[in-house]
């Protein structure tokens, strides 16, 4: 795993949420806005960062219509997060 990654990820409240919420499954940038409250400039932008960083992955390749799921590497630094903040409550 990639502490570089994991620091990446922590420092932002719209990447911790675009993770959680494609945890269970493929979404378009709309329904990710949609289920964050997150505008959706920033959840294209944030989706864009990720994929940059491979935690993140495109399956169609259209303009419109793109729906995005988080990889295995994306997963394993999330439960790792999710792991710590529990250990912390």
């Amino acid at each position: 795993m990639n502490w570089n990654d994991i620091s990446y990820v922590v420092r932002s409240k719209y990447r911790l949420k675009i993770l959680y919420v494609l945890k269970d499954g493929p979404l378009t940038p709309s329904s990710i806005s949609d289920k964050t409250d997150v505008a959706r400039s920033h959840v294209s932008r944030t989706l864009r960062e990720l994929e940059a960083r491979d935690l993140v992955k495109c399956l169609v390749e259209e303009i419109r219509g793109k729906f995005f799921e988080i990889t295995d590497e994306g997963s394993s630094i999330l439960s790792f997060i999710e792991e710590r903040e529990l250990s912390t409550n």
